[in-house]
């Protein structure tokens, strides 16, 4: 007895129902702003739709007895055109679709729906973790890099720990972080996805960020570090330094002005990288590094009664970064403040004494946004990547 419909007012997308024997209509489910409705069907007591969920169109229901909307299906790619009958429910699933031209194999999937509680069915296809790798900072117009005032950057993603492709069917956004000279970075760009396809026939998922303004480092005295993040799952990533001259000149370090709250966005900043025994560049095998956290924007200290845990990631040339390990906080009294700082000691460099290296070290802290500045560790830290990764496989 019950007519079920999907609307879209003032972009508000909802799912409406209307009962022929009580004559009144009602909003079953808000969907939210800017969502996408593809089909919807009843059967009893149970409804189905298609909408926007993890990466693309899922498969959605709910229970109009029990007054509960539940997640059928959450895979990568599109599921769409639900249909129902009982407590049997199919669709038409695009998780395997390739990503060749003019490939579009769909496939039939189907479930059975328990009238029982039971957790939200895995987001299939979605990886665990990523590499999330800048494959080129290419200048626009063909100018040489210390002369272009915009350039386009090209990001893959690959499974944590190997050149494999991400699927061809997840979609994820990802950000892109500018670090300029020893300033904590900031969001400044988000990807989009497109395919590339490759010389040899193979295709794989690229996110793209093009018009980066980079006019201030045609001055030979800035340089720009770029790397991403992503929104909803675990990432590393590498550094691209885009500069006339790379390497990290900080002469100085920070003075705190005061002492801010808590909250949940820090600058971090690494302070200094020494090398034991006060060695040059090229003969350091061991630095130690300290690092402060400051109230984004300002040179007002985190307290010192700050729990926070800090991670220092140590990047080789073009390779993502890897987890140094967490920080040692101290507090340090000066100018009648007294505010913590984090240090490692023993951090191995002793690949950077080859000329043809560099290392590339950030700081993430645990539960805060981090905008965390770049140190680049080596003779020539400028980002030499004369070819792009070769994908094990193509995106499947």
């Amino acid at each position: 007895n019950t007519v079920i419909w999907w609307t879209s007012s003032n972009g508000i997308v909802r799912i409406m129902g209307y009962d022929l024997v009580t004559r009144q209509e009602r909003i079953i489910t808000d969907l939210g702003r800017d969502n996408t409705v593809q089909g919807v069907d009843i059967g009893g007591d149970l409804m189905v739709w298609s909408a926007i969920g993890t990466g693309g169109l899922d498969i959605f229901g709910y229970d109009l007895k029990q007054h509960r909307q539940f997640v059928i299906s959450r895979a990568v790619g599109d599921q769409v055109a639900p249909r129902i009958s009982g407590n049997v429910v199919v669709w038409q699933d695009w998780r395997h679709t390739g990503a060749r031209r003019y490939v579009y194999n769909s496939e039939i999937y189907g479930a059975r729906l328990d009238p029982s509680p039971a957790p939200p069915p895995p987001a299939i296809g979605v990886p665990d973790a990523v590499d999330a790798k800048i494959e080129i900072v290419w200048p626009q117009n063909g100018v040489p890099g210390t002369q272009a005032e915009q350039v386009n950057i090209s990001t893959w993603l690959f499974h944590r720990g190997a050149l494999k492709s991400v699927s061809c069917q997840w979609w994820s956004h990802i950000q892109l972080w500018q670090a300029m000279n020893n300033d904590p970075a900031r969001r400044i760009a988000t990807g989009w996805r497109s395919l590339r396809y490759l010389a040899d026939n193979r295709t794989i998922p690229t996110w793209n960020l093009d018009n980066i303004n980079v006019t201030t480092t045609r001055d030979p005295q800035n340089r720009a570090y770029f790397f991403v993040t992503l929104d909803d799952v675990p990432s590393r990533t590498n550094v691209w330094a885009h500069a006339a001259d790379a390497r990290t000149y900080f002469p100085s370090q920070d003075t705190p002005s005061g002492i801010a709250s808590v909250s949940d966005a820090v600058d971090a900043k690494i302070e200094i990288v020494f090398p034991q025994g006060n060695a040059p560049v090229m003969q350091a095998t061991r630095v130690n590094v300290s690092a402060m956290l400051f109230k984004p924007g300002t040179l007002l200290s985190v307290p010192p009664d700050s729990r926070f845990v800090v991670h220092l990631w140590r990047a080789l040339n073009q390779g993502v970064g890897e987890d140094v390990g967490v920080g040692q906080m101290r507090l340090v009294s000066s100018a009648a403040l007294t505010y913590p700082v984090w240090d490692w000691n023993d951090v191995d460099v002793s690949a950077a004494r080859d000329p043809a290296n560099k290392y590339f070290l950030r700081l993430t802290v645990d539960g805060a946004q981090t905008n965390s500045n770049v140190w680049a560790h080596g003779v020539d830290a400028r980002t030499y990547f004369p070819q792009v990764d070769a994908p094990v496989g193509e995106c499947e």
